[in-house]
């Protein structure tokens, strides 16, 4: 039993190691089957590659080949096109000499036509500004008639074409705007305005000459002849407009050339600046121009003020117009006239304001001075809160101007916001129309059909003629645009300064400008200004120390001068106007003095007789040559070395001599003067007695409390003369 087991145990054991041996086998035919099979695999894998790189290698080889082909034809049909484009270039290089050589031609020809043209109308233009030459054409017309009048008549002409052949001052064209405005300010002042002042009496010269002819036609025309009366009317006619506009026309003038810097650097004569037309100084309606405009000013003063913003420059335009008719129902039938487009309101609306204007007008001078100084007052509101209906509030039922009727219409519930509206700037444009009319007529004693604008530029002529013009804002005749109208009126320079606010902020005054204030009043007299106050010159004002300084003044809104009133009347002093006292007198520049004693009443006639009818400009020489005696007469017993030379001059002995110190001391005396009890001093006496009178009546333009340091001054002038 043994041996049978141990004969099935190594049975097994030998079974198992032949199982063992036939699993290994089995396992290495499978292992030597998949390694054939990868070999088989990698062999077909790099079968299959080498037959894609060689299928790749083929098409990479046909691409080339492609390629190369394409290249070939793309060579030659750059080519072809490139010998095209060579072909076309040479046909047009030839076409364009071709051309060229055809536009010199033609370029010279135009050029030699263009020089004999030229050369044409350079001698048509010769021979034309020869013909058009100020007055020539009317002195061959005139031909050899030789009468003394006529012999005047061509001498006035001749007179004026010399002038205007003289050369203009340059006019400073730099760029830099703020150096060139001082540039051609200063040119004014040194003789632009004199020559302007000179041409004016010039053609007023022959104007009054032409006169003198007329006034001996007899009714046959002049020597006989109706065609000489023809042709001196119509050199009368254009004579008057140069009159007017002259000025105008060299501001103009100068103003373009200024522009223009390269005309600028010509010589021009006076003939250029006559021959100049631009009729309209000022369009309004261009809004591409940078004219901003705004209406100012109040009582009988409203004027449009014009800000060029490009420029930065200002100016005030004042309509030509005259403070009304005589008539009061006339006055009324032409104001409603003049508003009916301003103004909407209904027709019966309308009848009721005329009724109630109508009731203002009484044919009594203190009663039209209190209705206009009431009206202006009770529609202060208008002017602060313009456009409103608060003015017209203020005056129904508050004042017993106003009619029951105009108090039912505006109070009715029906009466529209509109409505109200019309009413007040109806009512407020008719107080100031009414102001103006009886300020100019009763007091300033003015025609109300006399032009009042034109008394702007009369004070800016007269002012230069006095050597004065730097202290009184330059006015001139122009035209401006506005609303599709042509408005003829006046054009005010900007004063550059402000309405100087007394006793406000710490200020003082210079010199220059105390003596400016007290000579403006002597000017004022003369040109009978009965509106100037405080608000009616601007001061032009600079820093010193953190103090205001009014520097120098500029007179400004001169329309209410040159009246009848008489010498009597203003000597004393009216409202806003300063009586003439001693002090003024040694207050002003002596050039300014001796201007004033060799004014010749004649030539009044001639500077503004344009301007003023006759009896405005007798009542300005009974002013001028009162003035003159008071100056001769106070010279005669002045203890401050006043003295009238043999050849009629003026001057001033000893320290008085400098104007600026004499001025001091004049001031300083005046103010003084205030203060005694009784007047001491024959040269003040000598005058005018100041008992019983304002103290601010004496020189209403300074405000006392800011001028406290005169001895102090009076030192200082002291100490610079002497070194």
């Amino acid at each position: 039993n043994v041996d049978a087991v141990n004969e099935r145990v190594t049975e097994r054991v030998l079974q198992e190691a032949r199982e063992a041996e036939e699993a290994e086998r089995q396992a290495e035919q499978a292992r030597l089957q998949r390694e054939a099979e990868e070999q088989q695999r990698q062999e077909e894998e790099r079968l299959r590659k080498e037959a894609e790189e060689r299928e790749a290698l083929d098409n990479q080889a046909q691409g080339v080949n492609d390629l190369f082909t394409n290249a070939e034809k793309q060579q030659q049909e750059e080519e072809r096109l490139r010998r095209e484009a060579e072909e076309r270039q040479e046909a047009e290089e030839h076409q364009r000499q071709e051309e060229e050589r055809l536009r010199k031609e033609a370029e010279e020809a135009r050029r030699a036509e263009q020089q004999r043209q030229e050369q044409q109308q350079q001698e048509q233009q010769q021979q034309q500004q020869e013909q058009q030459k100020f007055g020539n054409k009317e002195l061959k017309e005139l031909g050899d008639v030789n009468t003394p009048e006529m012999q005047a008549v061509k001498a006035a002409i001749t007179d004026i074409q010399a002038k205007m052949a003289q050369q203009m001052p340059k006019v400073a064209a730099t760029g830099d705007q703020a150096a060139d405005q001082k540039a051609e300010r200063r040119a004014r002042k040194r003789g632009v305005d004199e020559y302007c002042a000179k041409m004016v009496e010039s053609f007023n010269q022959l104007y009054q000459s032409i006169n003198k002819c007329l006034n001996k036609s007899n009714g046959e025309g002049y020597a006989g002849s109706p065609a000489l009366a023809g042709i001196l009317k119509h050199l009368q006619e254009y004579t008057k407009n140069d009159l007017t506009l002259f000025k105008d026309k060299v501001v103009s003038y100068r103003s373009w050339l200024g522009e223009n810097p390269a005309e600028a650097e010509k010589e021009h004569t006076w003939y250029d600046a006559w021959n100049y037309e631009r009729r309209i100084a000022y369009n309004l309606d261009d809004k591409d121009n940078g004219l901003e405009t705004k209406t100012i000013g109040a009582g009988a003063s409203v004027l449009t003020m014009i800000t060029d913003t490009k420029k930065k420059k200002k100016a005030f335009f004042r309509k030509g117009e005259s403070a009304g008719g005589n008539d009061p129902h006339l006055f009324v039938e032409s104001f409603m006239d003049s508003i009916k487009e301003e103004v909407k309101c209904d027709d019966h609306v309308k009848d009721a304001l005329k009724e109630l204007f109508d009731s203002f007008l009484a044919h009594d001078e203190m009663d039209d001075k209190n209705k206009a100084n009431e009206l202006t007052v009770r529609l202060k509101l208008y002017r602060l809160n313009d456009p409103s209906i608060l003015s017209i509030a203020h005056f129904v039922g508050k004042s017993p101007l106003c009619t029951k009727k105009i108090e039912d219409i505006f109070n009715d519930a029906q009466t529209t916001e509109e409505t109200k509206l019309g009413m007040a700037t109806a009512l407020h444009l008719f107080a100031r129309k009414f102001f103006q009319f009886d300020y100019s007529k009763n007091t300033a004693k003015i025609d109300p059909t006399q032009s009042l604008t034109n008394r702007n530029v009369a004070t800016s002529r007269l002012a230069a003629v006095l050597g004065i013009s730097s202290m009184v804002s330059d006015s001139r005749t122009a035209v401006i645009q506005k609303d599709g109208k042509e408005i003829m009126g006046n054009v005010m320079e900007d004063s550059r300064g402000e309405e100087v606010k007394l006793g406000k902020g710490e200020w003082s005054y210079s010199n220059k400008a105390v003596t400016q204030l007290y000579t403006l009043q002597v000017f004022d007299l003369i040109c009978g200004q009965i509106d100037r106050h405080r608000g009616n010159f601007h001061g032009i004002i600079k820093k010193k120390g953190g103090i205001k300084m009014v520097n120098s003044i500029k007179a400004i809104d001169n329309d209410m001068s040159f009246g009848l009133l008489k010498w009597d009347e203003v000597r004393k002093g009216l409202s806003r106007m300063s009586t003439l006292t001693a002090y003024h007198i040694r207050s002003m520049p002596i050039n300014v003095i001796n201007n004033i004693l060799a004014l010749k009443p004649d030539i009044l006639d001639q500077l503004l007789g344009d301007l003023l009818d006759n009896e405005y400009i007798d009542a300005l020489k009974d002013r001028l040559k009162s003035l003159q005696d008071n100056i001769i007469a106070y010279a005669a017993i002045s203890k401050h070395g006043l003295k009238i030379n043999a050849d009629g001059t003026a001057t001033f002995d000893g320290e008085d001599a400098d104007d600026e110190l004499r001025m001091l001391k004049a001031v300083k005396d005046y103010k003084d003067e205030f203060v005694r009890d009784e007047d001491e001093d024959e040269d003040d006496a000598f005058i005018y007695d100041w008992k019983g009178q304002d103290a601010e009546q004496g020189m209403i333009l300074i405000d006392w409390k800011h001028l406290t340091d005169l001895d102090t001054r009076i030192q200082n002038r002291r100490n610079e003369l002497a070194k």
